[in-house]
């Protein structure tokens, strides 16, 4: 989306129990120029609506240019601001990363698997709702006054007309991070589906890490199959390492790797799958859930197969 079309500056994502101090961080970016999704300006506009994807449209990238979610014990814990969360983490690892601005609220330990350790967080209790306001103005780009200046000739005539850009990979795109919140993303989808195998005697259990994802079903406590995807080193490193077995991994071998790439047609950051498993020469280019569905997809053949 081209940068002007934004119809947000920002979306910020909160539980009801931050909403003072949320608000007043509204209220100065807004006298600062800021557009700013905000649920409570909204109500209207989102009145009698099923909320779920007009809020999935904000926070998914689409309408706003920054989402700011601020992280607390109840957020963590909420459905509504998790939903909205796990919509920006994708839309984070499509762009390559810094979609995502957190704030931490109070001594909470945001778990790595939701926010990765290396991502630049601000916390709350350092500045006043006006500072970090004024922190939000600077990083968006607009004007800190209420009235803009008047803008330069030559910025009208370049902003009226659309240049094509090259379809390479920004200077932010880094490979490393793209996998790193990928690991994180598929961890978490993961966990949701989990329990999805308990109405057919299976047990799921999935451990996650910084640097693997680990998924195994059992019946009657016994290991059914074991899928692993981790941090790839040596020989392996700047990779995922894939590995897909019954009814345990060997952890010394590999069956897959998934690498980052830039994807030039689609203009964002994408995962290429090298799973020797397929017995084809085909490497898809894919998304974070895709890539997900991919490998969830391995674990229901297979116990299709053995039914």
């Amino acid at each position: 989306m081209p940068e002007g079309d934004h119809e947000y500056d920002i979306a910020v994502s909160f539980s009801g129990k931050q909403r003072p101090y949320v608000e007043r961080v509204v209220r100065a970016c807004q006298e600062h120029g800021v557009k700013t999704f905000y649920d409570k300006d909204e109500a209207v506009r989102l009145w009698g609506t099923n909320v779920i994807p007009q809020l999935r449209r904000v926070y998914g990238g689409v309408a706003a240019r920054y989402v700011v979610p601020f992280l607390s014990q109840d957020y963590l814990a909420g459905p509504y601001p998790m939903d909205e969360f796990s919509t920006a983490m994708r839309a984070d690892v499509e762009r390559g990363g810094g979609y995502i601005l957190p704030v931490l609220m109070d001594d909470v330990q945001v778990p790595p698997e939701i926010l990765n350790p290396a991502v630049i967080y601000i916390e709350a209790g350092e500045r006043s709702p006006e500072q970090l306001a004024e922190l939000i103005v600077e990083k968006v780009g607009v004007a800190r006054r209420k009235h803009q200046e008047p803008r330069d000739v030559s910025r009208v005539v370049e902003d009226a007309v659309r240049f094509r850009l090259p379809r390479i990979a920004p200077n932010s795109f880094s490979a490393q991070e793209t996998l790193n919140a990928a690991l994180d993303r598929v961890g978490q989808l993961f966990k949701r589906a989990a329990n999805e195998l308990t109405q057919y005697g299976l047990i799921c259990t999935v451990r996650t890490s910084d640097m693997a994802v680990r998924v195994l079903v059992e019946e009657r406590g016994k290991p059914v199959c074991e899928l692993s995807l981790r941090d790839g080193d040596g020989l392996w490193g700047g990779r995922l390492v894939l590995n897909f077995a019954w009814p345990r991994v060997d952890g010394s071998v590999a069956n897959g790797f998934v690498t980052a790439t830039w994807d030039k047609s689609a203009n964002e950051a994408r995962l290429v799958l090298d799973d020797f498993s397929l017995g084809r020469p085909q490497k898809p280019t894919l998304t974070v859930d895709e890539l997900f569905a991919v490998l969830w997809e391995k674990i229901v053949e297979f116990i299709e197969c053995r039914a």
